[in-house]
Formats: C-alpha cells, structure tokens, sequence
C-alpha cells in the first residue's frame, strides 16, 4: 500500500478535552470497559491540569479555548502520550483580522495574525510576507492555524532528579537548530529550505501558581541534564527560560507547555496501523521514509545535535497538502555537541544503537544505525530481537525469533548481544530480504531490489565501522561538505535509494557508480525500465546537493 493512500485515510488519534462521558462511550463500542474508564481518566487528568494552565497563565490570551457549541472542543488532546508526565494537544491560536489593503481582495492566508507567532516566523524565515515564500513549499497552508502544544505536569516533589523535567531541554535543542538556520539564512549561505521536516518552535511556558506543581522553596536545587548531557545542580530560579526577541524569565515549578507547529499522524501510528491489518510498507515508500529520516538527520548533525533515540514515534507526516513530508519530533533525549561520557537515560531499546552501549558515548553516527532498524521495520514489520523487547510477538515468516528470558536486565544486554551479531554476519539480513515483498515480479528486478537492500546493509555497517571514530567538531565541519566521510554516511545510502526510482533528472551527486553499472545489466537484458517512478507531487525528495568544494559549513560558528 503506497503511504500517500494511507495518509489520506487515516487520522492521528484525537480526544477533545470537554467530550462529555457520553460521547466517549459512544466512540468506544469496540473496547472493552476498562478502556473506556482509561480514556475517561485521560480526560479529567488533562481538564485539571488545563484548568491551573489557563488559570496562572497566559493561555487564554494567546489560544483560542472556547466551545461555542456542546461537545465541540477547540482542544484536542492526543490518547497517546509521549510519557507518563507528558501529553500533546492541538490548539487555535486567538487569531486578528487584518482590514483590506487599499481595497485589495486579501488571500486567506493574509486575513490572519498573532503578534507573537508572526514575530517568531518572520525571525526565522526573514520574511514578513504571507504567504510566506520561505514555507510555501515546506508547509501546509494551515500553518499557524492550528499550534501543537505538549505539556509536562510533573508533581513538584518527583521533580527532583534529573531526568524529570526535559521539556525545557526539548525546547532548548529545538531552538538552538531553528537559531543556526537562521544565522545562516542571515549569511546566505543555505537555501531557505534547510529546515524542512523540522517542526517551528513558538513558545516555551513555564506555569507558576499551581499548588501541585510549584516549587515551594526558593533556591532550591535540583539535577538538570543540559543542552549538552552533562548533569548538574541547578538553582530553581536560575533556569533561563528563553524564546526569541524576548526578556528571560526563572522557572518556578514543573508545569510547563512547549508550543510548536501542528503536525500529523507518527509514523508508528502508522506501521501499528498497518500491522493491525496484516501488512507492511512495499519496498518504494520505505525507501523514500528512509529517505527523508536520513535527510533529517544530516542537517541535524550538521548543526551539531545527536538525537539519541530514534524510532518511529520520532517522525510525523505534515498535516493537509505537508503529507508527503516527513518531520523529525520528540526531542527529549538529544544531545547538542555531546563530550560527555554519559548515558542518555531515555531510549527505545528495540532501535537505539548498540554502538551507544559499546563506546559509552553517543555519537551522530550511531542515529544512522537506528534509522536502518526503523527501515527494516517498515519492511519486514518485526526485528531479529523482537522476541526479547515485546515478549509474546510471533515471528514473521522465514525468520526466527530470540525469545525473553525472565529477567529484563538480561533481555537488555542480550539484545545490544544480538544487535552487535547483527551487523558482524550478514545471514540476517539476507533472511529478512527473502521475506521482503517485492513490488517489481520480474526476476531480474526481484535480484535488482535484494542486491539494493544488501547494499544499504553494508554501507551502514561501513560507515559504523569507520566514521564512529571521527571527532564530534570533524563531523558537524564536513556533514554537508561533498566528498567527505561524514557527508557519504547519508550520500552512500541515498545513492543506493535514488538507484532504485526512475527520476526525469538526477543530480550528480545522487548517482551510484556501482548502481550504474547494473542498471547498464538489466537494460541490456529487458527492453523496458521497471523501476518505480518517483513521484514528486505525492512525495518530498531533498535537495541538499552540496558543491563538492563547498566551505559553507567552515563559514558559520555556531554557539551553544
């Protein structure tokens, strides 16, 4: 099923915030009560926690809360939450309408303003036009329609170690990418669509007043993990809260909320979806996903940040006409230019990287290995060590399965044990090849297409053998820069995918010499291309072609 079809059908998993306990059993007639009672205590968690939000804060005056008909909400809030503190919602922002300009018939997108989030685009696309040229091609025409909000309600009295509070460190990172492409955009030495895939960031609040959630003492200390990993004691009054063009402010409390662009449905809704179903992604949209993922996660490394735990929950779909983008999200556990020994403590154990575990430290190349765990997943719909890390999961068929011992601590290490076998001895992967479905039934093309994802195989496996020993600042120097061994570890992979699609025009650095020379073999044995066109009405492909002698990347020093 190609992933353009399936985003047109499906939505992400919505729950308004004032649905009546009526209308949540009417949307549950096929589960169970206890699910039910789930969602209903969902409902009141996050009605309590809004309630102290729009009461000792701002909210109402930048976001549109109001029902103006019964059981209509003008907040969503997502069931799936990305932590146990933590939820996401969806929002209006309270939005001015501006009088016609000389009598000129203005375009919807020019009927709309908010002070501050104009302020913010216009900062980090130096335009004030709207339609914004800079995101006309990146964004849906809803952008700034509809924000996203998470919120973090931690209990103040759990607060105190440091892995607690990260919404601030996600808003931080998100931030600081978002302040690199814009000392570039200032310098003209990036295209205006270098952040595409990468959510905006609008606001970070922090919500004092809230009996739960204050903190009591002033001067308090507790362990905060910073931009960079390192642990360390930090003063309650003394956290910087910083957003663009305005005065800092101190952090009183554990309630805080992050606002950013509106996205789609994850990408692991997506593959649970299709599993429910009973099938998996073909070979062409998991190529152009994992496409996207690399391309995301270069210029994320270019500016110097590790996102340390990538998985399908990481990565959304734009929303409306954005569907054919892939946006990387989930930021808590990413590190920005990490020197320290330290452990991250928030990973995916069945895709984080075992070369994390290996060297003790994290390093961007190990985000590559786990994007490949992510592509393997979409194609086969299960990993080698999934018997350890979802128990009672059956094995897809050709493949064999691990199964869990009695002790987590043991399934963790046997399965970094499995991983490091995984990429010493190719008969893995070639097992979960024979499994692949094909789209092309030609047999020259079904050894083309098997013969292509050995190779993507084998170049990861390469570059983490070799580009895990360059330095952090070596790597984010040449990440962009032609020619170099940090730009082939996304290059040599996305040469290998753009072999397999028919492109009208395909830049020279996209062309795989040893996939030249077998194209030159099929066309020699078959009349006609069978290669999959790439369709780019349905699908972003990212231009990020360097100049081979670029010095771009030389030319910005970026501060954190």
């Amino acid at each position: 099923m190609e992933m353009h079809e399936v985003l047109t059908r499906t939505n992400s998993m919505i729950l308004g915030s004032e649905v009546s306990r009526s209308t949540l059993l009417t949307r549950s007639t096929t589960a169970d009560i206890s699910a039910v009672d789930w969602i209903a205590q969902l409902n009141a968690k996050c009605k309590t926690i809004l309630s102290a939000m729009c009461s000792h804060s701002d909210l109402l005056l930048k976001y549109d809360l109001t029902s103006r008909e019964p059981d209509s909400p003008m907040i969503y809030v997502n069931t799936r939450m990305p932590s146990k503190f933590m939820f996401n919602m969806e929002a209006f922002p309270r939005l001015s309408k501006l009088e016609k300009l000389n009598g000129k018939q203005l375009q919807v997108e020019e009927l709309v303003y908010h002070k501050m989030f104009e302020a913010v685009i216009e900062r980090y696309t130096n335009s004030n036009q709207k339609p914004n040229p800079v995101l006309r091609d990146t964004r849906s025409s809803e952008f700034c329609y509809r924000m996203a909000i998470k919120v973090e309600a931690v209990p103040a009295q759990k607060a105190l170690k440091a892995r607690r509070l990260i919404l601030l460190r996600e808003f931080l990172i998100l931030q600081h990418l978002w302040e690199c492409f814009h000392r570039e955009m200032k310098a003209k030495v990036c295209g205006t669509d270098q952040l595409i895939g990468f959510p905006m960031p609008f606001e970070f609040k922090n919500v004092v007043g809230c009996s739960e959630f204050d903190f009591t003492e002033d001067g308090m200390t507790y362990m905060h993990y910073n931009i960079h990993g390192a642990e360390e004691k930090v003063l309650i009054t003394t956290i910087p809260q910083t957003v663009p063009d305005s005065t800092s402010t101190t952090i009183g409390s554990s309630l805080s909320y992050m606002a950013t662009e509106r996205l789609g449905p994850s990408l692991g809704y997506l593959i649970d979806l299709m599993r429910s179903q009973g099938k998996t992604f073909s070979v062409s949209s998991a190529l152009k996903i994992y496409d996207q993922i690399l391309c995301r996660m270069m210029i994320m490394h270019k500016y110097g940040v590790v996102h340390c735990n990538p998985n399908p929950s990481c990565f959304y779909f734009g929303p409306g006409e954005s569907c054919n983008v892939l946006y990387i999200s989930e930021l808590g556990s990413a590190l920005v230019k990490p020197e320290f020994n330290m452990q991250v403590p928030r990973f995916h154990d069945r895709f984080v990287s075992y070369l994390r575990f290996r060297e003790r430290r994290c390093h961007f190349v190990q985000d590559v290995e786990s994007a490949f765990y992510i592509f393997l997943y979409m194609l086969v719909g299960r990993l080698p060590w999934d018997g350890r890390t979802l128990g009672n999961l059956k094995p897809a068929e050709g493949m064999s399965m691990v199964q869990p011992s009695d002790d987590p601590y043991t399934d963790r290490s046997l399965t970094i044990d499995d991983k490091e076998k995984f990429w010493q001895n190719q008969d893995t992967i070639s097992r979960a090849i024979r499994v692949v479905e094909m789209e092309i039934y030609d047999p020259l093309y079904v050894s083309f297409t098997a013969d292509l994802l050995e190779a993507l195989y084998s170049r990861t496996r390469e570059s983490l053998q070799l580009s895990s020993s360059v330095g952090i600042a070596n790597y984010m120097k040449d990440c962009c820069v032609g020619n170099t061994q940090a730009y082939n570890v996304y290059y040599n992979l996305r040469r290998v995918i753009a072999t397999y699609f028919r492109f009208e025009i395909l830049n020279q650095p996209l062309k795989d010499r040893q996939g030249s020379a077998r194209l030159e073999q099929l066309n020699r044995s078959s009349t006609n291309d069978l290669r999959i066109a790439f369709d780019l009405s349905h699908w972003c492909w990212n231009h990020l072609d360097p100049n081979p002698n670029s010095s771009t990347s030389k030319r910005i020093s970026f501060k954190t």
